[in-house]
């Protein structure tokens, strides 16, 4: 019997999923020249990409922990917590972008909402591992 679709836990794998398309979609903005002139993005868009590819890093290192002990379950949630913070830089990065370069508000929005869904999948698996390894010695 399969469980029904709204009731399915969210895989920790597809937090990594989620950052790996966030990180994409940032970079491949950045490469648009006639939105991002090269000047500009030497001061601003190298920053937006290396902050997305920062936040896929940090929940694949943290995907490939095996929590078997209280150390390795700290690690895992620092790398948890630095990654949650990333999506609040990269959040705040975006919005003075959308301003400065004058974005669509569509494409900020779309933007913004791929952060917004990272940032609560990470913030769902941490919650998820406090339950699970909270206890843990």
């Amino acid at each position: 019997m399969s469980v029904p679709e709204g009731m399915r836990s969210k895989s920790r794998f597809e937090v990594v999923e989620q950052a790996s398309d966030l990180a994409e979609y940032t970079v491949n903005i950045m490469k648009n020249d006639k939105k991002f002139p090269p000047k500009l993005l030497e001061l601003v868009g190298k920053n937006l990409a290396w902050s997305a590819i920062e936040i896929f890093n940090l929940c694949f290192e943290a995907n490939l922990i095996r929590v078997t002990s209280r150390s390795l379950w700290v690690e895992r949630k620092n790398l948890q917590e630095k990654a949650d913070r990333a999506c609040v830089l990269l959040l705040a990065d975006i919005s003075l972008c959308a301003k400065v370069f004058k974005l669509p508000a569509k494409r900020f929005e779309y933007w913004a909402n791929m952060v917004i869904k990272t940032q609560n999948l990470i913030r769902a698996w941490k919650e998820s591992d406090q339950r699970r390894y909270g206890k843990i010695e």
